[in-house]
């Protein structure tokens, strides 16, 4: 199956119906992250160890966080995370450092 489209300049024909919702391509980004992306939280430490889970669709909340990273995170460790604010409360209540990456 292929999606339908329309191709062309259709707005000087007054009589022509699109049959479908137009589709909105301008969003603000977090219009666009919260749109239908998941988010994936993969970490790892320093003996190589891996753990991977989904977070949530969009941006991960700080509750989905602490819930995820609670047990996972010891005390006084180094958190490297992105410019997510659920982040930064997440590295006070567990006792954390937290570093920030730009990008």
């Amino acid at each position: 199956m292929i999606p339908e489209s329309f191709k062309g300049n259709h707005s000087k024909n007054l009589s022509f119906q699109m049959g479908r919702p137009a589709v909105k391509r301008k969003r603000t980004a977090s219009q666009y992250i919260f749109s239908s992306k998941v988010s994936i939280l993969c970490c790892k430490d320093r003996q190589e160890n891996v753990f991977a889970r989904t977070g949530f669709r969009g941006k991960i909340p700080y509750s989905r966080l602490y819930s995820l990273l609670a047990d996972k995170v010891s005390k006084k460790s180094v958190l490297c995370t992105t410019n997510n604010r659920g982040y930064i409360p997440l590295a006070k209540r567990l006792n954390c450092k937290l570093y920030k990456l730009r990008g």
